[in-house]
């Protein structure tokens, strides 16, 4: 390879999305190295994927995964609602900062950092919200998840070239949490209710649409920005449960939870996951997300030409239960 950097690296390969980032390079003829715990590379990569194990919360074990690599994709993270703020802290800050310090130090090309869109906040004044909206992150994963970016925005005022991106709720093949949570508990007739009114507008995107974004913009993006990557959608709950009922073949909910009920429940349910040590099916952090739009503008990305694969999410989410045909469960992330 001599000294020319043409290595792309990719933390969390081993998860949900990581996985498609991966397949996404390979199929584009990348050389790629992947990183993750250990135990996270249950099931083989591509041939010709490096695999490097590590713990990126360990300074000592990042610096050689930077060495001969051109461009970094950083997934890795604690995506959980119910993790305590330290242990997201551990993995979403202070990984990310071992991770940036050490790519400036290697001199990577560009650096594109998985934030999420739930930075915007419990309820954004501004709908469809822009990347010119001041995040106000409301819960411990969306504080944790802003801070590195603001990890991000320091190294890159030190030379490194960062580009954030700011996700909807992805849902796509392999998916387990939060969209495939719901897939599966619908497919079990566990889902009986309707969150709130039902008429509040969520923001969705594919995954393979996600990897794409990040892999256009490590090619189109200077670095020192921020860019939503959100479908064309604007979807309420009650459409988004009807369809997925009818796709599913199951009774969809009609009856409509008041919120005040909704919070009570939300908290009955997290002291009652603390005894039993479960991810209750309804996550209290995540009520806010089913009583206020949450819709995101992706005008800025595709201002550079990038064009969605999957603009509708009813469309995509057609194909993703017809490629669950005949599973039993989607595959955990």
């Amino acid at each position: 390879m001599g000294t020319e950097q043409k290595v792309m690296l990719v933390t969390g390969a081993g998860g949900f999305v990581g996985r498609h980032m991966v397949d996404l390079l390979c199929a584009n003829g990348h050389q790629v190295r992947a990183t993750d715990l250990p135990l996270a590379a249950r099931q083989p990569f591509p041939a010709g994927v490096e695999f490097m194990p590590s713990d990126i919360t360990q300074a000592d074990q990042v610096g050689p995964l930077l060495q001969g690599v051109e461009r970094v994709f950083h997934i890795a993270a604690i995506f959980d609602y119910s993790a305590p703020e330290e242990r997201l802290r551990r993995v979403n800050v202070i990984g990310t900062r071992n991770l940036v310090q050490a790519a400036r130090a290697a001199g990577v090309k560009h650096f594109v950092y998985w934030s999420t869109g739930s930075v915007y906040g419990e309820h954004p004044l501004q709908t469809p919200t822009s990347e010119a909206y001041t995040p106000q992150p409301f819960v411990a994963y969306e504080r944790t998840k802003y801070e590195g970016e603001l990890v991000c925005t320091e190294e890159q005022r030190r030379g490194l070239p960062v580009t954030i991106i700011r996700p909807a709720s992805i849902y796509g093949p392999g998916s387990l949490y939060a969209i495939g949570t719901l897939l599966q508990s619908m497919r079990r007739g566990l889902v009986k209710i309707v969150p709130g009114s039902g008429q509040a507008r969520g923001a969705y995107v594919h995954v393979e649409d996600v990897c794409r974004a990040a892999l256009f913009l490590s090619e189109h993006a200077a670095g020192a920005d921020v860019f939503n990557v959100a479908d064309d959608s604007a979807y309420t709950m009650n459409e988004l449960l009807k369809f997925l009922a009818g796709q599913l073949q199951v009774r969809p909910p009609v009856v409509s939870v008041p919120a005040s009920v909704l919070k009570a429940a939300g908290w009955a349910l997290h002291i009652a996951s603390k005894v039993t040590g479960r991810r209750p099916l309804l996550e209290r952090d995540t009520i806010h997300y089913f009583l206020y739009d949450h819709l995101m503008d992706n005008s800025k990305i595709k201002s550079l030409g990038f064009q969605f694969k999957w603009p509708d999410t009813l469309a995509g989410m057609k194909d993703l239960v017809s490629s669950y045909a005949g599973n039993a469960a989607v595959r955990a992330s």
